[in-house]
This record gives structure tokens, C-alpha cells and sequence, in this order.
């Protein structure tokens, strides 16, 4: 069997596929080391994974610019810099993690896994969690929230980031290749990417683009999830069990004002007479006071807590929509930055979840009537079970790790 280095950089939705996919490849047989940012070093130590640190502390990155995160282009600009920081120690720290192994997978903001993996001339993949990653005349790039520009402003979005980043990123990882005495990755998706992706979403609610601006290979493998599901916790359970509840959380986005949000989501609530979960997740200021019928956790179990509820308002992230999507409960996508605009008009085009609305236009009147749609109006429901039935037989990490023997055979 071989040995395959599997590293990811971000926040837990990026992290968090890429270690069930470890996951899925040791019980293969694999040989495994992760790499992750140091806050997720528990994370690998609680699923026995050997492993290493990889860029820095996301959360606190966030936490830093939780008041820009919602704008779109401050969004861009932040992303630019941290990418520009992230190169040379990247590359450095993969190289050395790669020592020995036979392949790098490599997933989220990293940009060292190529030329760490040419240092060793073994074969890299990068793992995308969303089509958007794609440069495709049939979506925009990630930063734009708006998801029904022509196919020509699609293009042109697509030409004009790669014109960005080739005068910074791209100069930047020539330089450390050059450093380790590689040849020029030529531009800037081959120098990050490479020639193969693999599409980590389903291709029931994502399919992978039918035309490319790049002549890359796409291998849709389809959502990355552990198998097994963490139990709801009992006393969590019992109050789900009382009555109609409804989720929110925004995962790893911070949130400037927690106080306000969750006044506006317990408002909604009541108004419409059902119980309430706040999910804080990455948020760590104290949201302040609430009402009997909310209940504030830290962290939940999704797959096991979603399909008892009665509705989800979540923030879009790929892993989050794709756990969601499975559970047959219509859901609120109010999305944050990047790609989450692109999940929310999914789920919207799905039939899974009414318009959504950003996270700067989140409040009371706009939360209940959207928490009204999802549980007034039968279609939702019923569309949200039928979709989640069609997902049931969905398998990434397997198709994967099906993928890596490919790739090792030499197919």
C-alpha cells in the first residue's frame, strides 16, 4: 500500500474533508500523514492521525476580520494578502511533511502542494469543494456574490483574477520553485492546481462544468464525509424532542454582532411558535441574553441533529449545505463570502430553501418570513426529503480512495 500526504489549509470546512478522507484511506490500508493548520492539531490527534502543522491559526485570522468578512471586496483583498504570506512557508513545511510519500492531496487555501509534491516528483491532486474553483464561462468567480451573470461576465471575472494573481501569487511560488531548483509551473492554476482536480460535491445539486478556460481534467468524486455519526448529546436531544425546533449557525464565520443575530433568530422563533438552537461555532463573544425557547451551543453534531429538526439557517459552506442537503429539512442559506453565494442559489434552484439573503441583510422580519416559507409551505419539505434520498447512496471518501489506487497504478 502506499503513502499518501493529505493536506488542507482554512477554516473546519476545509480541514474537516480532507480528514475524513485520511480517514477513509488509512482504513484502505493507506499509509497517512495530515497536514493541517495548527488549531485543527486536535482535531488530528482525537482520530489517531499522524500528522504535522501547515499554515496558521485561521480562527484567529477571522476573528481579526470578522467586521470585513461580509464584503465581498475587502473579502478579496484580505484573501489576496493571506495567500501572498502563505506561499513560501507552505511549500517549506509540505516538503518536508512530503519526505517518503508516494502521493499529496491537497485541499482549501493551499498553494505549496504542487511544487512540494514536484520536489519529490511524486503525483499531486488538489480536491475542490466547489465548482466555483473552476475557471467556466457557466459561474463567476467565488468572490462575486451575484450567481446569474452572462456566460461572457463569467468569463471575464475568471480572466481578470487570474490577471491579479499572476502579477503577485503567481511570481511568488515561480520563485520558490525556482529556489528548490524546479522548472516554472507556467501559470498560475497549474502552479496551485494542476493539470487534475477532483470535484469533492455532488453532482446532483453541483455537477462539474460542462466548458473549462483551463485544459485541466475534472473527476467529479462527489462530497467528503465521515461515515459514522456523532450522537446528539442527550440533553440537546431531549429539548429537540419537545416540539418543532429550527437551527442556525454559521460555522467557522465570525460574527461582529452575535447579540443582534441571535436576538433577531429567537424573535423569529417565537413569532412563529417553535424552538431554537444557536450554534455560536467560531463566534467567540457571548451572544448575551436569551429566551426560554433558545437553546446556545457551542458545537453540534449535524449529521445526527439535522434530520430532527424542522428547519436549518446555516451560512453556505460546501461541507455544511452538503450535510444539510442530506437530511430531508428544508433550510435558510444566508451566505457570508466566497463561494457560499454559489450553495445558496443552489439550494434556492433545488427547491431545498426559499431566496436567499447575505448576511448583512440578516434580521427579524427577513429571518421569519423565510423560516415561515420552510414551515408553511409543503413543497419545501417534501423537495428537501426527496433530494436528501437521492444523496443517500453517494459515497466520496470511497470514490477517492478509489481514485488514489488509479492514480498509483499510473492509469
Amino acid at each position: 500500500m502506499a503513502r499518501v500526504l493529505v493536506a488542507a489549509v482554512g477554516s473546519r470546512g476545509d480541514v474537516q474533508p480532507m480528514l475524513a478522507l485520511a480517514v477513509a484511506l488509512r482504513e484502505a490500508g493507506h499509509g497517512v500523514r495530515a497536514c493541517t493548520p495548527p488549531d485543527f492539531a486536535p482535531a488530528r490527534a482525537a482520530l489517531d492521525l499522524e500528522g504535522s502543522d501547515v499554515g496558521f491559526d485561521m480562527q484567529a485570522w477571522l476573528a481579526e476580520r470578522k467586521a470585513r468578512v461580509t464584503r465581498p471586496f475587502a473579502v478579496f483583498r484580505e484573501a489576496d494578502g493571506f495567500i501572498k504570506d502563505q506561499i513560501d512557508g507552505q511549500a517549506l513545511a509540505l516538503a518536508r511533511a512530503a519526505e517518503g510519500a508516494d502521493l499529496l492531496l491537497g485541499a482549501g487555501m493551499l498553494l505549496g502542494g504542487r511544487t512540494a509534491a514536484d520536489v519529490h516528483g511524486i503525483p499531486y491532486r488538489y480536491v475542490a469543494y466547489t465548482p466555483q474553483a473552476l475557471p467556466s464561462p457557466e459561474h463567476p468567480v467565488p468572490f462575486l456574490p451575484w450567481q446569474r451573470l452572462p456566460r461572457w461576465v463569467n468569463a471575464l471575472s475568471h480572466r481578470l483574477l487570474t490577471a491579479v494573481w499572476k502579477g503577485g501569487i503567481l511570481g511568488r511560488i515561480e520563485a520558490r520553485r525556482a529556489a528548490f531548483g524546479l522548472a516554472p509551473a507556467g501559470d498560475v492554476f497549474d502552479a496551485v492546481v494542476g493539470r487534475e482536480v477532483w470535484l469533492a460535491c455532488d453532482p446532483a445539486l453541483a455537477p462539474a462544468p460542462r466548458s473549462l478556460l483551463h485544459p485541466a481534467r475534472v473527476i467529479q468524486i462527489g462530497a467528503l464525509l465521515f461515515p459514522s455519526q456523532e450522537p446528539v448529546p442527550a440533553a440537546l436531544a431531549e429539548f429537540v424532542a419537545a416540539g418543532p425546533t429550527v437551527y442556525l449557525g454559521f460555522g467557522s464565520m465570525p460574527d461582529a454582532r452575535p447579540g443582534a443575530t441571535m436576538a433577531a433568530f429567537a424573535e423569529a422563533c417565537g413569532d412563529l411558535g417553535v424552538q431554537a438552537i444557536y450554534c455560536s461555532g467560531w463566534t467567540v463573544a457571548d451572544p448575551g441574553a436569551r429566551a426560554r425557547h433558545v437553546r446556545v451551543v457551542p458545537s453540534a453534531p449535524h449529521a445526527a441533529l439535522f434530520p430532527r429538526l424542522s428547519a436549518l439557517v446555516h451560512h453556505g459552506g460546501a461541507g455544511t449545505f452538503a450535510v444539510a442537503s442530506r437530511s430531508g429539512v428544508p433550510q435558510v442559506v444566508v451566505p457570508h463570502l466566497y463561494d457560499q453565494f454559489f450553495w445558496a442559489e443552489r439550494a434556492f434552484r433545488a427547491g431545498i430553501g426559499p431566496p436567499p439573503f447575505p448576511k448583512r441583510r440578516l434580521n427579524q422580519r427577513r429571518l421569519a418570513a423565510s423560516l415561515a416559507a420552510c414551515l408553511e409551505d409543503p413543497r419545501l419539505p417534501a423537495r428537501a426529503r426527496e433530494v436528501a434520498a437521492s444523496l443517500a447512496a453517494g459515497d466520496g471518501c470511497r470514490r477517492a480512495v478509489e481514485e488514489v489506487a488509479r492514480v498509483l497504478s499510473g492509469a
